[in-house]
């Protein structure tokens, strides 16, 4: 696949893949540069659900609601509101682009509640979390960016040091099989070089 292109023609399925990383560590960059290289749509996956394509738009920090202790009446409530949301964006916003042959970059996909189990509250997470990961449409690939904390830093200042830090050693522990790593510390250039050399093997 030395020149990749999804243009949405009609012919086959499309391709799905998701980025996942550290709040600051390239994601939109990343994604926005792909798509600018081979076509395609960048969507944004977050509540409240809106349809957000962006070819290119700069990146957005999007600070979720407070957590809800676990074991409360709203943890299921916030779980499926969760499973809710994630299932019609992918209805609305990626489904039609597969269909039509195109390919589709997300971020802040479920693989994030993972990470934060906290953030919903839920009773046995990520157990529960897992078993929602299972009944929704698998990407076909997964890409987690990976920088130190300086760097991370050094791109987005708001977050401190030590938050950053805090944020790489979370998703480094991130419990999912096939899984590729990408170095986000090198420029965007080479890391969609790299993201597109390993998506040539996978689809």
């Amino acid at each position: 696949m030395t020149d990749p292109s999804w243009s949405g023609d009609g012919g086959s399925r499309g391709v799905f893949i998701v980025l996942v990383g550290p709040d600051g560590v390239g994601k939109t960059s990343v994604a926005t540069e792909l798509i600018s290289r081979v076509g395609g749509h960048y969507f944004h996956f977050r509540p409240p659900l809106r349809r957000e394509w962006t070819t290119p738009t700069p990146g957005e920090t999007v600070r979720g609601s407070p957590p809800t202790p676990s074991g409360t009446p709203f943890a299921a409530l916030r779980l499926t509101k969760a499973f809710i949301v994630f299932w019609l964006g992918y209805l609305r916003s990626v489904r039609p682009d597969l269909k039509a042959g195109g390919l589709v970059v997300a971020d802040r996909w479920a693989y994030g509640y993972l990470v934060h189990p906290e953030k919903l509250g839920a009773v046995k997470a990520p157990k529960v979390i897992r078993l929602m990961l299972r009944a929704m449409p698998q990407p076909d690939a997964v890409f987690a960016l990976v920088a130190d904390a300086a760097t991370i830093h050094m791109r987005k200042q708001e977050l401190s040091l030590e938050d950053a830090a805090a944020e790489v050693d979370a998703w480094a522990s991130l419990p999912l099989p096939q899984l590729t790593r990408l170095d986000a510390n090198e420029p965007v250039t080479r890391v969609v070089d790299d993201l597109l050399r390993h998506l040539g093997r996978v689809v």
